[in-house]
């Protein structure tokens, strides 16, 4: 074998290791009111994930997933599908989550950001479980905001969260909007 050919050989099995495809871990977490501390059941956690690849950095829909909190608020999420494209890295995962009455919460999945001081009206901590606090609107505006931020990917991704937010957009008098049926 051309000994330049055996150099390309070794360089892409060593880059194999380097960026061996891979799926996140499990997101677990728990949903509670901000005010009296009871759990939420039925609140709507979507997390999705963007692919940024090279050559040129373009950012792009990767993947999501939806759940809802059970009777005591918990919920889990199992993370991503694999990223086979080793010129692709998948960013931190963008969550939100939302309860038909409650004002909804709009972050990146990040830990240590998790424990800063500004980021603590929605969360605490209980051992290594995060708690999400989930606040009452006080006026029409703050109910009214998350009629509109849906993500900017499909539909068939957010089908939970269109059907909670439907409810409010009763509440509106505004039509609702369009979900397919069709279980993921």
């Amino acid at each position: 074998m051309d000994r330049k050919w055996l150099l390309i050989v070794l360089a892409m099995l060593s880059m194999a290791f380097i960026f061996e495809p891979h799926a996140h871990a499990e997101y677990k977490g728990k949903v509670v009111d901000a005010v009296t501390g009871e759990p939420i059941e039925g609140a709507v956690i979507l997390m999705d994930w963007r692919r940024e690849c090279l050559p040129f950095g373009s950012r792009s829909f990767f993947d999501a997933e939806e759940t809802l909190a059970d009777r005591s608020g918990m919920f889990e999420i199992e993370g991503h599908k694999i990223n086979w494209n080793p010129l692709c890295r998948i960013d931190t995962p963008h969550f939100y989550i939302y309860k038909a009455g409650y004002m909804a919460i709009d972050l990146t999945w990040h830990l240590p950001a998790f424990k800063t001081e500004s980021i603590k009206k929605h969360l605490f901590f209980e051992g290594d479980l995060v708690v999400f606090k989930l606040h009452k609107p006080r006026t029409r505006k703050e109910r009214q905001w998350a009629l509109s931020t849906q993500g900017t990917f499909p539909h068939k991704y957010q089908r939970l969260l269109i059907r909670e937010t439907n409810k409010e957009r009763k509440a509106f008098n505004l039509p609702p909007k369009e979900v397919d049926d069709v279980s993921k």
